[in-house]
């Protein structure tokens, strides 16, 4: 921790901790909690900033989500301090140490010194919708909302929306009033059921697939988890008009309840070209929820898939091997 020795009477602080990297707008941490037991005051100083930064050592800051709005003064009884880095360019911090017996360091008497460098770098920019950007996420990030989405090269891509909600419509309980949605990361439905409201103690989709193709549909919270526990049938649609929700689930072509994460259903399926009716039902028929439901197309072993496993999943027993870092795989086991 430095070259100062305690039996002559200095307290040792943490010595030239670091260099760190940002880019503006981050918070960085001062920490010289690694200084010698006996410290009991921590000063930190800005040395060396960047001339148009008005950044300030504070204790804390008043809204961390802001840190513009500023803070707290630093409170030296404290190891450690919080800075916001508002401009590229180079930061020296510097930390004085005293402990119990009022020896100080650094100082003539005891020189050893504490320092923290951080280099910030210039901002990674900011794509726009519809502009091209790195898949990896290194190099660039896509304007508030958005994600950098696939496209047929690997590692480049176009920043767009992923899953977005569209709303179902009411009613839609047989195969004739459906509410539709399509397989892959451009719809996602926001639904809800409400057991006390006959109109609404199902619902009934619509998936129309153009190709041959393997697809996992779900429920979520659109967060990838369920705070309600949901249903998922896929069901003859004769029977669905003919019988009936209790007809259509009695005859389903296929069932799930709690597939998914926690209490989301999901239904993995190779499905042919055709449209496909799927019943979305509350467990019990005794609590009202809001659910989003979304297919998502599942990729075999050897297929190309989103590294990130957001635009896509990979079958069960394999997973998205990515390695070249680019945001782009392939499925496998």
């Amino acid at each position: 921790m430095g070259s100062c020795d305690p039996a002559d009477g200095c307290p040792i602080p943490d010595v030239l901790v670091a260099a760190m990297s940002a880019v503006p707008g981050d918070t960085l941490l001062l920490d010289a909690s690694p200084s010698s037991a006996d410290t009991t005051v921590f000063l930190w100083a800005v040395e060396e900033q960047p001339a148009a930064s008005v950044g300030a050592v504070r204790e804390a800051f008043l809204n961390p989500a802001n840190p513009a709005l500023g803070g707290f003064p630093d409170d030296p009884f404290t190891a450690t301090a919080v800075f916001w880095a508002d401009q590229p360019g180079r930061y020296v911090f510097r930390v004085q140490a005293q402990d119990a017996d009022g020896n100080v360091a650094a100082t003539a008497a005891c020189p050893e010194h504490a320092y923290i460098i951080a280099e910030v770098g210039a901002a990674a920019p900011v794509r726009p919708a519809g502009g091209l950007c790195d898949r990896s996420g290194f190099t660039d990030t896509c304007v508030g909302g958005l994600r950098c989405r696939q496209t047929a090269v690997d590692g480049v891509g176009q920043c767009g929306a992923v899953w977005p909600l569209s709303v179902e419509t009411e009613p839609n309980q047989t195969s004739g009033d459906a509410t539709p949605v399509s397989l892959g990361p451009d719809d996602a439905v926001l639904a809800n059921l409400e057991p006390c409201t006959p109109s609404d103690t199902f619902d009934v989709f619509a998936l129309t697939l153009a190709a041959d193709a393997r697809v996992a549909v779900e429920t979520t919270d659109d967060d990838g988890t369920c705070s309600g526990d949901t249903v998922l049938h896929r069901v003859d649609p004769v029977l669905l008009d003919g019988a009936g929700r209790a007809g259509a689930v009695a005859g389903a072509l296929a069932t799930d309840d709690d597939s998914g994460s926690g209490l989301c259903a999901r239904l993995e399926e190779d499905l042919t070209a055709g449209t496909h009716y799927y019943l979305v039902e509350e467990d019990g028929d005794d609590f009202a929820l809001t659910y989003v439901l979304r297919a998502v197309p599942v990729a075999e072993s050897g297929d190309r898939c989103d590294a990130h496993q957001v635009e896509d999943y990979c079958e069960v027993g394999t997973s998205c091997l990515d390695a070249d870092l680019d945001g782009d795989g392939a499925c496998a086991p």
